[in-house]
């Protein structure tokens, strides 16, 4: 018997969830609208709206949804509201509103405050929201709210003798449409009650590809907050009473060695204003755990008594919760269709000889990875099942390497001067391709002033492959086991420069259901927020059985024409550009990537999508619509999806169909119920399958492993969206299935195929990638 695992994908029936509210305007409250943003000195900003929600929420006791840009004409109401307020009131609300940002740009116009007027308040029924074809936009917004006001009208049973209480949350720390509910009163608390923590159920409606009416989606997680006012913060929840608001604050900076935290926007007096209770005063030093103010760490602590993650059982419970509070609500289902991925046996493989150069400031560390090198075979896993390589370690004798490797670098034209000098005629001399380079992690975190990001540029241009490792390593602070204390990161060092060969140590595995020869085709898209050009495409292809990738790029420097190229001279080529590509830019070099996309004509092809390129191409977002690449008829296209909106597992069916359970480590390929299209390949991280405190317990009832990260079951989606000369949609997604079972370099599962996880490498190292995302996550 297949097994079967619940999802966090739920149908439901809106008719089940009630109604919430919106504002009634007319024309007259547009103009005045308008007419206040015209005093802003930026005619692309809009107002302040996140302080009129948090006025809103705190006075209405609930979420509150106001659309920047409104318009009469518009599909989203203009405010939304969960829970009712008085048409008298809100209109006393925009009013102070409105003088408070008059007064703040120093404009006198009082009548101008005055004419922002809501006609009514009426009921938004749910049911009214969906029809056979379509769901409308403000039912994203919406919904989660009713479903969220069910689950809170209900204690969840995450304790035996304590029910956890919900609280409904306007969390606006994303502009997204969902539902937050905290269990404030219930905390996690740390044993020694130094650190607690919230668990957070995040509720947002899903679709599945093409399909017209949406799902409700359920995620948790654990958000830790900060025991003392010290500390980076922008946000903090704020108990109002029957619900908790998220306000923005700020510290400034100090007055006589004093630091002093204030809300952002002027909520707190707006209220007192309008005779309400004003929001709870911030002051400074330890927080007690009956506080109504609980700050929110700006970054993830580096460490925390209080590990992340809700762990696989209260995600289980949560799940049941939905089923218990929503009538009708029931998770989608996915049996399983493959459990043991088998790939067809090839020809034996000679063992690799890999030359690499290394550019250090000390003979330490040459001696760290000759060592790493010859126990390589024996630390990673990966050689069991492959022929250990042959490492070939020189190191380039460069005069001021210290200086120009171990610290910050303010003079981009002096590095470039030592590179040019010092550098690369050693390289040239050795003839080898791939350098290793030290860093540290004390010039790491100085991101603006790392030197590596114009190093690896430099080598690039020359067409030179770089790997950087820490020197000397970071010992982990763990419990002695005994055993010797492996240096992996030199030996994941060495690994990678395999592939920066362009190389991997097995050929690409195949399944029996496809024909033999297949070509896997791949584009990810790295796309990062800067004004310009934001797009890294990364072309990869690789033949099942082959061990050589290639890439696809643009063969000069005007991006006109592309062409194939060996994967490790397309790291060069691609690591050189110094600048990405435009929207336009990426269709003109995938559109070329069609017009060769196999080695030999007429070969068997599957075409992998990563789902970020949705932004350029619309028929591979959910909704209906919008043209994909160009990809041949005969070919397969797996949409591939492994982000925070990926579906997820929140138990086992199978063996548990009535109460919550740990769902246990599977691994294997399942089908969605409601769509044949879409797989699920699922598989625990490394993380979740070593860890055994969340097994038999949530964090309520246990100590044991609270700082410990409590993963969720891994998840990839697959969509095929086009079936092509193979023989079904399970015949294709159990091949991609089977390039994320079997790494190219690595004794685990990855959440991309193996082909599209080669180009997010390359996209990853890119200088102007790296630079512009932490050296150190």
């Amino acid at each position: 018997m297949n097994t079967v695992l619940r999802t966090n994908l739920f149908r439901f029936d809106p008719a089940q969830l009630g109604h919430a509210y919106q504002a009634v305007l007319d024309r007259s409250f547009y103009d005045a609208w308008y007419a206040l943003k015209a005093i802003l000195p930026n005619a692309d900003k809009n107002l302040p709206t996140r302080g009129l929600e948090e006025l809103l929420a705190a006075l209405s006791h609930g979420p509150v949804k106001v659309q920047a840009r409104p318009s009469a004409e518009g599909r989203v109401p203009a405010i939304l509201l969960l829970n009712r307020i008085s048409t008298e009131r809100l209109n006393e609300a925009f009013e102070v509103w409105a003088s408070e940002v008059l007064k703040e740009h120093q404009v006198r116009l009082p009548d101008l405050a005055k004419r922002l007027v809501v006609q009514d308040v009426i009921d938004l029924d749910a049911a009214a929201l969906f029809t056979e074809d379509t769901t409308l936009p403000s039912a994203y917004i919406v919904v989660p709210w009713l479903a969220g006001q069910l689950l809170a009208a209900k204690p969840l049973q995450a304790q035996a003798d304590v029910p956890v209480k919900l609280t409904p949350a306007a969390d606006y720390r994303h502009d997204r449409g969902g539902m937050t509910l905290l269990t404030w009163e219930n905390p996690i608390v740390a044993p020694n009650q130094s650190a607690i923590a919230h668990h957070v159920l995040d509720l947002k409606l899903s679709l599945l590809h093409g399909r017209h009416k949406p799902y409700l989606d359920l995620r948790v997680h654990v958000n830790r907050v900060m025991p003392s006012w010290v500390g980076q913060k922008k946000h903090a929840w704020v108990n109002t009473g029957s619900s908790v608001v998220c306000c923005k604050v700020r510290t400034l900076p100090p007055v006589d060695g004093k630091f002093v935290t204030e809300y952002v926007h002027p909520t707190s007096r707006l209220l007192g204003y309008l005779g309400a209770e004003p929001l709870p005063a911030i002051i400074e030093g330890d927080i007690p755990i009956s506080s109504k103010i609980r700050p929110i760490h700006a970054s993830t602590p580096s460490f925390a008594e209080i590990g992340a993650g809700a762990g696989p059982i209260f995600f289980d419970q949560a799940s049941f919760h939905v089923a218990e509070c929503i009538p009708g609500a029931e998770p989608m289902l996915a049996e399983q269709t493959i459990r043991s991925f088998i790939r067809q046996k090839t020809a034996p493989v000679e063992p690799l000889s890999i030359k690499v150069m290394v550019l250090a400031a000390s003979s330490n560390l040459l001696m760290r990875l000759h060592n790493a090198a010859k126990a390589v075979g024996k630390v990673s896993g990966f050689f069991k099942k492959a022929p250990a390589p042959t490492f070939v370690l020189g190191r380039l004798s460069v005069a001021d390497a210290s200086h120009w490797l171990l610290n910050p670098c303010k003079d981009n034209q002096g590095l470039a001067q030592w590179f040019a000098e010092q550098v690369l005629p050693e390289v040239l001399r050795s003839g080898v391709k791939v350098v290793i380079v030290e860093t540290t992690p004390d010039v790491a975190k100085k991101s603006d002033f790392d030197p590596k990001h114009k190093l690896r540029s430099l080598f690039a241009l020359h067409g030179i492959r770089t790997q950087f490792i820490f020197h000397p390593r970071a010992v982990p602070k763990r419990r002695s086991t005994g055993k010797p204390d492996q240096d992996h990161p030199a030996t994941n060092a060495l690994i990678d420069t395999i592939r920066l060969h362009g190389l991997i140590p097995l050929p690409l595995p195949q399944c029996k259901a496809v024909p033999p020869d297949s070509v896997i085709l791949s584009i990810y898209l790295e796309r990062v927020s800067i004004k310009g050009p934001a797009n890294l495409p990364l072309i990869t292809r690789l033949q099942t059985g082959s061990q050589r990738p290639e890439v696809f790029w643009f063969s000069d420097r005007t991006k006109t024409i592309g062409r194939w190229y060996p994967y490790e001279e397309a790291i060069a080529h691609i690591h050189s550009t110094p600048e990405l590509l435009s929207d336009s830019e990426v269709t003109k070099l995938v559109s070329q990537t069609f017009l060769s996309p196999t080695p030999l004509p007429g070969q068997p092809l599957i075409v992998c999508l990563d789902k970020n390129l949705s932004s350029i191409y619309r028929g591979l977002q959910d909704t209906l619509g919008g043209g994909l690449p160009p990809v041949p008829e005969d070919a397969a296209i797996v949409r591939v999806r492994s982000d925070t909106n990926s579906a997820l597992m929140t138990g086992n069916h199978s063996a548990s169909p009535h109460r919550p359970v740990h769902i246990g480590n599977h691994v294997g390929l399942y089908r969605a119920q409601d769509d044949a299209r879409v797989h699920y390949f699922v598989a625990p991280s490394k993380v979740f399958n070593k860890e055994r405190s969340h097994r038999d317990a949530n964090r309520y009832t246990t100590e044991y492993g609270m700082d410990k990260p409590w993963h969720q079951l891994g998840v990839t989606e697959l969509l095929v969206m086009q079936v092509g000369c193979f023989k079904g949609e399970s015949a294709v997604a159990e091949q991609i299935g089977l390039l994320c079972r079997h790494a190219p370099l690595w004794d685990w599962y990855l959440r991309l195929p193996g082909p599209m996880h080669l180009g997010k490498k390359i996209g990853a190292d890119h200088p102007l990638v790296e630079t512009l995302r932490s050296s150190i996550s």
